[in-house]
C-alpha cells in the first residue's frame, strides 16, 4: 500500500525518513546567520503583505455591506478573528528576526555591526511588525464591536429618511 504511506507522509511529516544521500545533503549544508536573516525579513514582508490585504478587504467588505449590519458584522468577526491569527504569525516573525539582527549587530567585524554602528534608529522595523498590525487588530475588534452594537439595536443610527439635526432640507 505504497499509497498509504504516502498520505501517512503527507499527514505526519514527523514520519519522513531521509536516505543517505538526503541526509548528507542536509548536514552538510552552509547556511549562515545572513542568509537567514535575509529569508526571515522576506518572511515578515510576505506575512505583513497578507495581513494588510486581508485587512483592506475586510473594511471594503464590510463597508459594502453598510445596508446589512447583520452580515456586515458577521464578516467583521470572522474577519477581525483570521487577522488576529495572522498579527500572531507577522509578530512572532519580526521576533525571531530581531533576534537574529541582535546577533548580527553584535559582531563588529560583520557588515550588518559596522552599519549598526553609524545607523542608531532601530525602532522603526519593530514599527512595521508589531505596531501596525496590532493598530489594525485593534481597529477591527473597536469595529465589530461597534457592528454588533448597532445589529443588537443597542445603538440607533440615523436612517436615510431622518433629517439629521440642524438640517432643514433633510438632506445629507
Amino acid at each position: 500500500m505504497p499509497f498509504l504511506q504516502d498520505i501517512k507522509q503527507f499527514i505526519w511529516p514527523s514520519a519522513v525518513t531521509l536516505n543517505d544521500d538526503q541526509r548528507k545533503h542536509v548536514s552538510h549544508t552552509e547556511w549562515s546567520l545572513s542568509q537567514e536573516r535575509e529569508f526571515m525579513e522576506g518572511l515578515v514582508y510576505k506575512r505583513l503583505t497578507l495581513f494588510l490585504t486581508v485587512a483592506g478587504a475586510l473594511i471594503t467588505g464590510a463597508i459594502s455591506l453598510r445596508d446589512s449590519p447583520g452580515i456586515a458584522t458577521a464578516l467583521l468577526l470572522v474577519g477581525t478573528i483570521l487577522c488576529w491569527v495572522l498579527q500572531q504569525t507577522v509578530h512572532r516573525a519580526q521576533l525571531k528576526l530581531d533576534i537574529i539582527l541582535q546577533i548580527l549587530f553584535a559582531d563588529d567585524t560583520h557588515p550588518t555591526g559596522r552599519v549598526n554602528t553609524i545607523y542608531t534608529d532601530k525602532n522603526r522595523v519593530r514599527l512595521i511588525g508589531v505596531a501596525v498590525p496590532s493598530a489594525i487588530c485593534l481597529l477591527l475588534t473597536v469595529l465589530t464591536t461597534a457592528g454588533a452594537a448597532v445589529t443588537a439595536d443597542w445603538i440607533d443610527l440615523p436612517s436615510a429618511e431622518e433629517p439629521r439635526p440642524g438640517c432643514r432640507s433633510g438632506k445629507t
